[in-house]
């Protein structure tokens, strides 16, 4: 069973890379040779994208250059295309860890669920299950999840999700009009248009979000642009969606603007 492996990198060394480093342990006490790695290099910095691509060669990485930050759907596309049909693809961030029994309870979950599409893990931050999640309409919903169990009402974050190429025939892949935000949730929705059930497989995989916590004003105020349109795309198709984005991105900002004692959230709210 041959899997393809799809990383997104984002102004990161590849060598400091927590699901690289994490990978590259378990290609030291495995046999692995069914696996390919594509690194999607976003990075807007010259010299860590230098390193990348020689990282890449060392390692026998596939590299592709997304000529700057081209968001997760265009980065995902393009690395799809040289992906061949029928075969699997798993989705990585940068900073998620991967345990050891992955890839042997993938196999399982495929070979157990012929009929399913989709195999996903159990995502965890901070001791806390952020994924799966239960999908209703445009709500996403934390719930107690069973592992080798199969759903019709969940979705989950892109990092651990395997996924066969032959659902982006069906779906189209990955919208290139949301860049960010909720382009996971935006795709399993459009999964279930063609099929059943989504498999949730025996491992559990550790996603950091540090990176996140310490951010400068302006990079919130840029983050918070992206997500006002890339939320507004997630609920444009869906009954009484714009309602329910309304309510989300004026919270949002109302938090924001006093986590930051500035306005500018609102603002950016009253002029959409």
């Amino acid at each position: 069973m041959k899997f393809n492996l799809i990383i997104i990198m984002y102004n990161l060394n590849c060598h400091k890379s927590p699901i690289v480093n994490s990978l590259l342990e378990i290609y030291r006490n495995s046999n692995l040779s069914h696996i390919r790695v594509f690194i999607c290099d976003n990075s807007t910095k010259v010299d860590i994208k230098i390193k990348n691509k020689e990282y890449c060669g060392e390692k026998e990485f596939v590299y592709v250059d997304m000529n700057g930050n081209k968001g997760l759907s265009k980065a995902y596309n393009k690395a799809i295309e040289l992906i061949n049909e029928k075969e699997w693809i798993v989705l990585f961030d940068q900073d998620t860890l991967i345990v050891d029994n992955y890839f042997l309870e993938l196999e399982k979950s495929i070979t157990r669920n012929k009929h399913v599409s989709i195999h996903v893990p159990i995502i965890k931050s901070e001791d806390i299950i952020i994924s799966p999640c239960l999908l209703k309409k445009m709500k996403v919903k934390q719930f107690r999840v069973e592992v080798n169990k199969n759903y019709s009402d969940i979705t989950a974050i892109n990092t651990g999700m395997c996924i066969n190429k032959r659902v982006f025939s069906k779906t189209g892949g990955y919208n290139e009009d949301i860049f960010l935000d909720y382009l996971d949730h935006y795709f399993m929705r459009e999964y279930y248009k063609y099929y059943k059930e989504v498999a949730v497989i025996n491992a559990t995989l550790i996603q950091s979000f540090s990176g996140h916590d310490n951010s400068s004003f302006e990079t919130s105020l840029l983050r918070f642009k992206i997500f006002l349109n890339d939320f507004f795309v997630y609920c444009c198709e869906a009954g009484g969606g714009k309602i329910y984005y309304s309510r989300k991105i004026l919270l949002r900002a109302i938090k924001l603007s006093f986590i930051y004692k500035n306005i500018a959230f609102l603002k950016m709210v009253l002029k959409r």
